[in-house]
Parts: C-alpha cells; sequence; structure tokens
C-alpha cells in the first residue's frame, strides 16, 4: 500500500524507498522520536530517585542519631535538659516522616525505612560502646549536619542531585 497526499486538492503518491513504503519511515522516525523522548525523559526521574532515596537514607540516619541522643539525656540533672529532650524527639519525629515521605514515592518502601532504622540504631550504638558517656562520638559525628538538614532538606537534595549528574 502506497501513502497518498493530499495537498491544495492534488493528489501525491509517496515513492516506496528500498523496499519501504513512507507511511513504515514515518512510523519509524516517529517511534525513534518517542523513544529518544522517553529515554531523555528517564535519566532525571532515575537521578531523582537516586537523590531521594540517598536523603531518605541521611534522614533516617538523623532521626536515630536524634532519638538516642535524647535518651541519653534522660536523668541529667539540668534544668533545660527537659527541653531539649523535646526538642530533640521533635527533630527525631519531624525528619523520620520526612524520610519516610522521601523514600516511599523512590520506592523505598516503609518496611525496609524501619529495617534500615533498626540497623541503623544498633549501629550507632555499637560506636559509643553501648554507653552513654561517650555520646560525644555521635555529636561529634552528626549533630551540625542532622541540624541542617532537619532545617534546609531541600538544598542537601538539590545537592544531591548535581552529584548524580
Amino acid at each position: 500500500m502506497k501513502l497518498v497526499w493530499v495537498m491544495q486538492g492534488r493528489r501525491f503518491i509517496a515513492p516506496s524507498m528500498c523496499g519501504w513504503d513512507m507511511r513504515k519511515l514515518v512510523l519509524a522516525i516517529g517511534w525513534i522520536i518517542i523513544a529518544a523522548c522517553g529515554a531523555s525523559a528517564q535519566s532525571p526521574s532515575d537521578a531523582d530517585k537516586r537523590a531521594a532515596t540517598e536523603l531518605s537514607g541521611e534522614m533516617l540516619e538523623c532521626s536515630v542519631y536524634f532519638r538516642i541522643t535524647a535518651a541519653c539525656m534522660v536523668g541529667v540533672p539540668d534544668t533545660r535538659v527537659p527541653e531539649t529532650i523535646r526538642i530533640l524527639n521533635e527533630h527525631a519525629s519531624k525528619i523520620g516522616e520526612r524520610a519516610i515521605s522521601i523514600g516511599v514515592p523512590a520506592g523505598v518502601t516503609v518496611e525496609a525505612q524501619q529495617a534500615r532504622s533498626q540497623a541503623l540504631h544498633s549501629e550507632l550504638m555499637n560506636s559509643i560502646f553501648h554507653t552513654c558517656y561517650n555520646i560525644a562520638i555521635l555529636l561529634h559525628r552528626y549533630h551540625n549536619s542532622c541540624l541542617r538538614l532537619v532545617d534546609h532538606a531541600d538544598l542537601r537534595r538539590a545537592e544531591l542531585l548535581q552529584q548524580g549528574k
């Protein structure tokens, strides 16, 4: 079957090209364009998923850090401690919830995040030798970066996206 175009009342019959008629050629070119657009659309999506997964993991780590730090402060005889514990627990909840809300759309299940949190808790407790007397190790490693992440998660996501390019 040959492709027939009608322009300004005239009929044009497309010539056959190496056994291909123009309709097949147009379809082939169309599929190539669709495939190329699809491939370029998937790359940013993949980069965004990687950044979201990384950010979610960092947030989970900070959530565990805040919880351990709050638990270690219980019983410290200082009038500022109850307020500090409240703030640390708020940070832990806030960043933990954001970790889940960012991770799930990227394909990280809630179950996987819970398992990761448990593993992180064990890892962080091991790093302080299971005693709060060594909490300075965690404070030094996590405190500033986790506070920054609580307030500026979008900036961290942008950094991760930039690193992924």
